[in-house]
């Protein structure tokens, strides 16, 4: 089942977490929404999933603050990743 990871926030969280998607993990493709957002996309949800997994790892050992309101947060099963004001949600494609 293909997935997608939605990138929505502010310019600079969305980017952080773009750099950090894009470095950890072969997507398949990417794509621009509406208001700055960035849409990776991935074959499955596996995939998409590990790719969070690893973009938070990334972050974590370039240094980012994992505590507080604006440092670099997950949920437990990796979907969802959270930086700033910006948000990466996976969910299943149409």
């Amino acid at each position: 089942m293909k997935a997608i990871i939605t990138i929505t926030g502010q310019i600079g969280g969305n980017h952080t977490l773009s750099g950090a998607i894009a470095s950890s993990y072969l997507h398949e493709e990417r794509t621009s929404g509406m208001f700055y957002s960035i849409i990776y996309h991935f074959n499955t949800m596996k995939d998409a999933k590990d790719a969070i997994r690893k973009a938070y790892k990334h972050l974590r050992n370039l240094g980012y603050d994992t505590t507080g309101i604006t440092g670099i947060r997950r949920n437990s099963d990796n979907t969802e990743l959270s930086y700033d004001a910006s948000k990466a949600i996976v969910s299943r494609a149409n």
